[in-house]
């Protein structure tokens, strides 16, 4: 014996929200502001660099800041590009 479906069906209240989320924006409660003009237009970037320093890369779409930090603290360029160098083993090849 076959049960039928019912003529018409509820909608489920699964407490979320209608509106569908992003996952490439960020809520502006949680958004990180440039620290030079305050923009909230930025891309981050978590990256390890190759002496095994984790950082984080920064860019402000609207004023052109960039920024690497280790643990919240700005690294100078020059300090960035020493950390990222590679020690060639003599008689290697690369």
């Amino acid at each position: 014996m076959a049960i039928a479906a019912p003529a018409t069906r509820t909608a489920r209240t699964t407490g979320r929200s209608s509106t569908p989320s992003s996952l490439t924006q960020i809520p502006r409660s949680h958004q990180t502001t440039c620290p030079k003009c305050t923009s909230t237009r930025l891309t981050q970037i978590a990256m390890t660099l190759t002496d095994g320093t984790p950082v984080q890369f920064t860019s402000c779409h609207s004023c052109q800041y960039r920024a690497w930090t280790d643990n919240g603290v700005a690294l100078p360029i020059d300090r960035v590009l020493a950390k990222t160098q590679r020690n060639r083993v003599p008689g290697s090849r690369g």
